[in-house]
């Protein structure tokens, strides 16, 4: 079957599914995957579209839903981490995705 040759599709992402799997178990045993989180579910996204994404943003920004984001933060470090992002955290946070940097280390004047 041609995967790529779908005359219908618009070859949108329809969803993003983030896998984990325990890592410290004896080399004999096989890794058990499991799914940590779907983006759709966890968000309540209609769609992964760029408009669905900053919606979100913006509702997180604005202030809403800060449970949504508490998890949005526990899913980017796979829960390794066992704090909240308090104000500071979430306003720089929230600034790196408002400018569409994935990566903190960046560290754009315009987010301290």
């Amino acid at each position: 079957m041609d995967h790529w040759n779908r005359k219908n599709s618009t070859f949108a992402v329809l969803d993003h599914h983030t896998y984990t799997a325990d890592v410290h178990i004896p080399q004999n045993q096989k890794l058990n995957f499991k799914l940590e989180y779907s983006a759709r579910d966890t968000y309540n996204l209609p769609n992964l579209s760029p408009a669905s994404w900053a919606n979100l943003v913006n509702h997180w920004t604005a202030g809403q839903d800060d449970e949504g984001f508490q998890e949005y933060y526990r899913n980017k470090y796979h829960h390794n981490i066992n704090q909240s992002c308090g104000l500071t955290c979430k306003n720089e946070t929230l600034c790196y995705l408002n400018m569409g940097l994935s990566n903190s280390n960046a560290k754009p004047l315009l987010c301290t």
